[in-house]
């Protein structure tokens, strides 16, 4: 069957050793930690074969919703580069090979993550979608591994997925676009205002914070939210912020997410692999949200909880 091929590469900057980042990214036991997958479903089975930082050490893994298959090293260059051969059973079969390369810098060492692998001709139109989604999973995986290395941990925690029927809500708020690259600028200057409004006695205190996404194009790299405040009860009054309305009562999955906001990434794969998974119709008259339900500084990083909700039907 004729296929089209495509390749993702993603990188990031570690400070520590050349050999402490390398002995960690070719030993799959410790992969738990940082991996961009088995976060999302920390309850997978894993099996881990053959010694470390060698040829034919070998993990498999199988999860409910983030499918099951192997992960093996192929040929490895110490201290250079790893080369992995991957294959999937579930949700179906399929085949890809992985490459880590290393190299020192003036920061520490540059870990580059990289992968080649089809696509079958009639899927030809999802190239670029799985090209976004999988270099989102390795910028995720970057970042976990970065937090590892540096800090010696990863403070976050990804919750198991649950569906639950929310209650209706009220928001009002201000909405803005960004590129998926400034999303945290972006925010952070949004809430600014909100948080100054209250500050100020112009709006009541919120039950909670909320983010509302209206567009969120991963291929193009850009989305439009409304940053909100969320009343239970009252109807807030618009005068100064224009952007307002009300969110029925409705079934959503629902994942919590511990830790700084750069794991987000974490919950919101996790909501869309478990909705798939299910089988579960996204809800298209309500848009997709997070809720900050303790942030800082009140919340230290690994205490800092936000819920990720993906209405379905």
């Amino acid at each position: 069957m004729f296929s089209i091929p495509f390749q993702v590469r993603e990188s990031m900057i570690i400070a520590g050793s050349l050999e402490e980042v390398f002995s960690v990214v070719s030993d799959f036991s410790q992969w738990s930690h940082w991996s961009p997958w088995l976060c999302q479903n920390p309850k997978a089975k894993i099996e881990i074969q053959g010694e470390a930082s060698q040829i034919g050490h070998r993990q498999r893994w199988a999860g409910e919703w983030i499918g099951a298959g192997e992960n093996e090293i192929s040929y490895i260059e110490p201290l250079k580069s790893i080369d992995l051969h991957l294959r999937f059973r579930k949700p179906w079969k399929s085949r890809a090979e992985a490459r880590f390369e290393f190299s020192e810098s003036d920061q520490g060492v540059e870990v580059v993550w990289s992968l080649q692998s089809s696509l079958p001709i009639f899927l030809f139109f999802m190239k670029k979608m799985m090209v976004a989604l999988i270099a989102s999973d390795y910028m995720r995986g970057l970042i976990m591994l970065k937090d590892y290395i540096e800090k010696k941990e990863v403070t976050a925690q990804t919750a198991i997925p649950v569906i639950k029927k929310l209650p209706s809500f009220h928001y009002v708020g201000q909405k803005d676009s960004c590129t998926l690259q400034n999303i945290g600028s972006s925010m952070e200057k949004n809430f600014a205002v909100l948080y100054k409004f209250v500050e100020e006695s112009l709006y009541p205190e919120p039950d909670f914070y909320l983010s509302i996404y209206h567009k969120f194009d991963l291929v193009k790299g850009a989305c439009e939210y409304t940053a909100a405040m969320g009343y239970y009860q009252q109807k807030p009054d618009a005068d100064y912020l224009k952007e307002s309305g009300k969110v029925p009562e409705h079934e959503s999955v629902c994942v919590v997410q511990m830790g700084e906001y750069k794991f987000l990434g974490n919950a919101w794969a996790a909501a869309r692999s478990f909705q798939r998974y299910k089988k579960l119709k996204m809800d298209r008259s309500i848009a997709m949200y997070e809720k900050y339900v303790a942030v800082p500084p009140k919340a230290k990083n690994k205490d800092i909880r936000t819920e990720i909700c993906v209405p379905v039907t």
